[in-house]
């Protein structure tokens, strides 16, 4: 999974391999299934929690033209599902 903004640019990236940020933001793993992004500012923008071995849950926000947006209540990756994202959110 590829989060960018509205620029293009790599904000997330995570796979079988690991996760990675811009290295202007700045990431936590508090447990073994939470992965933390904070800004520079601290202000924490995504938290990524695994419910099981095939889903997560994303709550936090999101680039949409140009603007942070709050993800819904829900947003998840279930099995290469992407349920209850916005439109405009460019996941790849």
């Amino acid at each position: 999974m590829n989060l960018r903004d509205s620029n293009n640019a790599l904000l997330v990236k995570y796979d079988e391999e690991g996760f990675e940020t811009h290295p202007s933001l700045l990431r936590r793993h508090p447990n073994k299934s939470t992965l933390l992004v904070d800004d520079v500012h601290g202000s924490e923008l995504l938290r990524i929690a695994y419910t099981n071995r095939r889903m997560f849950r994303v709550n936090g926000f999101v680039p949409i033209q140009g603007e942070w947006k709050p993800l819904p209540a829900g947003a998840a990756v279930n099995g290469g599902c992407y349920e209850h994202f916005p439109m405009g959110v460019r996941i790849d």
